[in-house]
This record gives C-alpha cells, structure tokens and sequence, in this order.
C-alpha cells in the first residue's frame, strides 16, 4: 500500500492532536491550575511531574501533622524529628509552587522578547 506525502502529513498531524488531547487529560487529572498550564507538551509534562511531587509531598505534610497530635508522643527526640520533616516538607512545597511558576513566566518573557 503506497501513501502519498498529503496524507501522511494528515495522518501525523491526527497523531499529534491525538497525543496533546490524551497529555491535556492527564494534566487535567493530575490537577495543574489552569493558569500555570502553557499549552507547550513539554512544559505541560515537566508541570505535571511537580504536580505529582507536590501531591505526595502536601500527603506526606498532612502525615507528619498528624503524628505530631499523637496523645501517646511523649519522646522528645521523636517530637523534634517530626517537626524537622514538617519543616523540610513544608520548604519543599514552597520551592515546587514557586517552580510551577516559572514556565509560564519564561513563555511570557520570550514573547515579550520576540515582539519587543
């Protein structure tokens, strides 16, 4: 079966919309804030994977404040390790929501750049 260069190219660009509406849908599912979505695949994929790292991350802060309210936790080494993952967890979210930031802010300024 020969196929021509039209619908080849017809075939890839089906592929391509394809792949970008299946990405969509896992960042949708993954729950990337609209705004911070870029509409680029490989940024949408690198925003995703933070948001899964922050997701396990916002999990594992909720654990640790849980434990902290034990009634039974009296050992105050146990009680300084919690607060030190609190601390720790509590940084690492800060540092992956300010790095969710940067995509879009990147995008704007190369269109800023290339316009102006």
């Amino acid at each position: 079966m020969k196929v021509d260069r039209a619908e080849w190219e017809k075939t890839i660009k089906k592929l391509d919309d394809d792949v970008s509406n299946r990405r969509l849908a896992l960042l949708e599912q993954a729950q990337v804030d609209k705004e911070k979505l870029t509409q680029d695949p490989k940024w949408d994929i690198f925003l995703q994977e933070l948001q899964s790292d922050l997701n396990k991350h916002e999990k594992d802060l909720a654990s640790y404040q849980e434990q902290l309210m034990e009634p039974s936790l009296v050992d105050p080494l146990l009680i300084d390790a919690i607060r030190h993952n609190i601390f720790i967890t509590v940084a690492r979210i800060g540092t992956l929501k300010d790095i969710m930031e940067l995509p879009a802010t990147i995008i704007a300024a190369a269109k800023g750049v290339r316009n102006g």
